[in-house]
């Protein structure tokens, strides 16, 4: 029985917990591990039934077939009869709420290729299965796929026009393409169908905030909110709406810290109370819930260009800011302010040569700047100038100032026309 725990562990870990990105692949494995489990299921039974009669019942360790090494902690042998039991028999079955089920699972998981297989097995099943089909578009939708997205929700609504889920999924279709106001008419169609789901009033909420709705938009998340207070995200986007549009900075942080007390591992919801805070010069506060977002998420250049500004302006780290400014550039290269950000940073620690270096290519990124990027431009040259002690260079420094201030003047004036 050793060998063969190790067998099935060793082929979980090669197979089972690999992503699988094709249909294929999918089906061997499904095909390959049912057998398997139903087979190790008739050695288990067999080997339980004597252990069952000669072990003694108080040692729970020693009535564990299935070795430490091999699933990483001890299990009864009741326990993995029970679970081998019924994974091989459903799938044997292949019932219709096996399939659904798993595909929901894998989209859960965001292992969508794999989610798709399961569902697209329930429609074999039964082809009027309108939930596979909503699965299904979900899972087109999260992959970037709003053109068979599409198709699978039309399908739902085909079979069942009262199905809520479809209509708000081609609601979210239609925002993802930024027709927002086709999205509303489909989101109001999933209310109409079904008024208690604050997933669509949330949705709703989002588009309207896109068309700059302010009072509908927090109405809808407010709706949301009454529906269930306990998700984290409802809370989060009433807290961002609220701050948006009616400057209640105080209640938005009182959302915000809903959130977070829902969902302790919210870095959004950090972040922007940390924003928050931030503006209301509360910086040492606004820096820990920056600290904290990016403990939670590392891989968000906002977070680290936040606690960048907020070491800049109420610490005057600069060392610190220029860290996180480099972090910001490091995860989006082709964002003109943090490279304007990291030069503000090395100008106010006279490194004149890195500022100048740092602002062209802020200016590469983005020509038509308001003309900041021109001005420091100009002042690094002039301090360039001033310390330098060579004649021609000296020239040459202020020639490119005067060039960059006069370039600076005309951005502003064009800013200030257009």
């Amino acid at each position: 029985m050793k060998f063969w725990s190790k067998f099935y562990c060793f082929f979980e870990k090669i197979l089972g917990l690999k992503e699988i990105k094709n249909k294929f692949s999918v089906e061997l494995f499904v095909k390959f591990k049912l057998k398997f489990n139903y087979y190790l299921f008739i050695l288990l039974k067999s080997n339980g039934q004597s252990n069952h009669n000669s072990n003694n019942i108080g040692n729970r360790n020693s009535n564990s077939i299935i070795s430490q090494e091999a699933f990483g902690s001890t299990t009864s042998t009741i326990e993995l009869l029970t679970e081998f039991k019924t994974e091989s028999i459903d799938i044997q079955k292949a019932p219709l709420e096996c399939y659904y089920t798993k595909g929901k699972s894998f989209l859960n998981l965001k292992n969508y290729p794999t989610a798709i297989y399961y569902f697209e097995k329930s429609i074999e099943k039964n082809d009027k299965c309108v939930e596979a089909y909503c699965g299904m578009g979900d899972c087109y939708y999260y992959n970037s796929d709003n053109e068979e997205a599409t198709k699978a929700f039309e399908m739902a609504i085909k079979l069942d026009p009262s199905c809520a889920q479809a209509h708000n999924g081609l609601g979210l279709v239609r925002a993802d393409k930024k027709d927002y106001r086709t999205a509303i008419k489909f989101y109001d169609l999933a209310i109409k169908l079904n008024s208690q789901n604050g997933e669509f009033y949330s949705n709703k909420g989002d588009s309207l905030d896109a068309l700059e709705e302010g009072a509908k938009a927090i109405e809808c998340f407010r709706k949301a909110v009454e529906i269930d207070s306990n998700d984290s995200d409802f809370q989060l986007q009433l807290g961002l709406a609220l701050k948006k549009y009616q400057k209640e900075y105080e209640k938005s942080i009182e959302c915000f810290d809903k959130a977070i007390r829902i969902n302790p591992e919210n870095s959004y919801a950090f972040f922007n109370k940390g924003e928050t805070l931030d503006h209301l010069n509360q910086g040492t506060e606004a820096i820990e819930c920056f600290k904290k977002a990016i403990s939670l998420n590392d891989r968000d250049q906002d977070f680290h260009f936040a606690l960048g500004m907020a070491y800049k302006n109420y610490m005057q780290n600069f060392e610190l800011a220029l860290l996180c400014f480099e972090k910001s550039i490091e995860i989006l290269p082709n964002q003109a302010s943090f490279f304007f950000s990291k030069a503000e940073v090395l100008y106010a620690m006279e490194k004149y040569e890195d500022t100048i270096h740092n602002l062209n290519q802020a200016i590469l990124l983005q020509p038509d700047s308001n003309g900041d990027f021109y001005f420091l431009k100009a002042n690094a040259l002039i301090d360039m100038h001033n310390s330098s002690k060579d004649d021609q260079t000296r020239s040459k420094y202020l020639e490119e100032a005067i060039e960059c201030f006069e370039l600076a003047v005309i951005r502003k004036i064009l800013n200030i026309l257009f």
